[in-house]
């Protein structure tokens, strides 16, 4: 099964958040038997739950995240990976200090997908998402803004950020593993 792993600092907010969107946009496409994501935090508390807000950004989207627990990134998590994911630059550098051999699979997720190929609805559609957030005061870079300890409004822009590039991401891994699933066949 192909893995995605999504990490951030505490896994209480972001890859939390991250995994319940990739795991709701898997069962839409009717593709969560191929696909399996898993998160972890660079600096993770192991069973700590995920924040107030982050359960309730979730829960509108229709998305549980009652029963996660935060678990620490290890090395075994990164190599269970064949993707991985980071919320910044920086959790990509402390992924790769801690299993340097990944680095063909290591990607901070906005980064990911500023290199894929886009239509030009699409490449409208993330100009618009990052001038949103330009208005927020958020800078935009290839980091993923960490709302933790901010008003539930930021969780939900967070998870908009979140659910946009995901859905880029998995359309693009789905149909890579299609592709792939057919010349299997052959």
């Amino acid at each position: 099964m192909f893995t995605i792993l999504f990490v951030c600092t505490g896994n209480t907010c972001r890859s939390s958040m991250a995994q319940a969107i990739a795991r709701g946009i898997l069962s839409q496409k009717d593709a969560a038997k191929k696909v399996k994501v898993i998160s972890a935090g660079t600096s993770a508390i192991p069973g700590s739950k995920a924040a107030e807000s982050a359960i309730a950004v979730m829960e509108e989207r229709g998305l549980d995240l009652k029963k996660h627990t935060a678990r620490q990134l290890t090395p075994e998590l990164i190599d269970e990976a064949d993707l991985v994911f980071t919320m910044t630059r920086n959790h990509k550098q402390h992924v790769l200090t801690m299993a340097p051999h990944a680095q063909k699979k290591v990607f901070a997720l906005k980064e990911y997908v500023h290199n894929l190929d886009f239509t030009k609805t699409e490449r409208e559609a993330l100009k618009k998402l990052e001038e949103q957030m330009l208005d927020m005061d958020v800078d935009v870079d290839m980091d993923v803004y960490d709302p933790i300890g901010q008003p539930v409004e930021v969780y939900k822009e967070c998870a908009d950020e979140l659910e946009y590039n995901i859905k880029l991401i998995l359309e693009k891994i789905i149909k890579d593993l299609s592709n792939q699933q057919e010349l299997n066949n052959i």
